[in-house]
């Protein structure tokens, strides 16, 4: 993979990323559950839930495609190789439930910029807030990681912090799902807001090194936010935090399962879980947790 020229960590530490307001309407909760896939069995009513105006159920990764800011990363003035860019990671934490209609704003800023090594790249976490427009409540915080492949070696003495283990002896219960993504999961989840053509142009696709357009990052993650409410059979609204680690992508056609381990505490239930392609035999998912609260 060819170098780039240096990152600069203060640039990026420094950079201002547009604050932006979102009006969205049931419409849109709709949309987005119908762009994961949920809906392809309409008499289910564990999915209806999620695509019917009467008591719809808001998904919690709702809150990742509300008020982003974009590809700000693949601005000319910041000379990085965008093509050369992944979602490395995801992590959400939700303040209150998110309503079926609001008006809400978001605000943006980059917390960590790392030199991973010249043969890995460096990463690059971008924290969004969201708030309610009207009042200014917090309503979520979502931590978005880019792994910029091109980019490392600009530390030297670079130090890779790699996430702790998760301890499972304590597990109380396993559980599992499968969802099978829809063909057209990609192009329908476009129309949240990343029209990225490596979604969607077969050309693209495989100029970048796939051999068919990829589901994004976030549309992953959505669904497998959606899993785990089924693996549990959990509301929507009890979903306080969730985080994981993209490990290798999802094409649309695959059937996924997600298998996780639970343990209560006094601040909820917590799950540890990874997700599989099962046709691929292939980890997509991994080091994942979440925590449950009451309704």
């Amino acid at each position: 993979m060819p170098a780039h020229a240096p990152l600069d960590p203060a640039q990026l530490l420094n950079w201002p990323i547009d604050a932006l307001s979102q009006r969205y309407t049931a419409r849109d909760v709709m949309f987005y559950a119908l762009s994961l896939g949920i809906g392809q069995a309409p008499l289910d009513p564990a999915q209806l839930a999620y695509v019917y105006e009467e008591g719809l159920a808001v998904l919690p990764a709702f809150a990742t495609v509300l008020a982003d800011p974009g590809p700000w990363l693949g601005d000319p003035r910041l000379g990085l190789d965008w093509p050369g860019m992944l979602h490395g990671a995801q992590r959400i934490e939700l303040h209150r439930p998110l309503a079926t209609a609001a008006h809400v704003r978001s605000e943006s800023r980059v917390v960590t910029v790392e030199d991973l090594g010249r043969e890995r790249g460096a990463r690059v976490v971008t924290r969004r807030k969201l708030f309610d427009a009207d009042d200014g409540a917090p309503i979520a915080t979502l931590d978005m990681t880019s792994i910029l492949r091109t980019h490392g070696g600009f530390d030297s003495t670079p130090r890779v912090r790699e996430a702790a283990q998760r301890d499972e002896r304590k597990a109380a219960s396993r559980h599992a799902f499968d969802y099978t993504v829809p063909p057209q999961t990609a192009l329908l989840f476009r129309l949240n807001g990343d029209m990225n053509g490596l979604h969607a142009d077969p050309a693209i696709t495989r100029a970048a090194g796939f051999a068919q357009p990829i589901l994004h990052g976030m549309a992953s993650f959505g669904i497998a936010g959606y899993m785990l409410l089924r693996a549990l059979e959990r509301h929507a609204v009890e979903l306080r935090e969730m985080e994981a680690r993209f490990s290798a992508p999802v094409f649309p056609g695959d059937t996924l399962r997600i298998e996780a381990s639970s343990r209560t505490s006094v601040e909820g239930d917590h799950l540890s879980f990874d997700v599989f392609a099962l046709e691929r035999n292939v980890k997509v998912m991994t080091r994942g947790a979440a925590r449950f609260g009451p309704a």
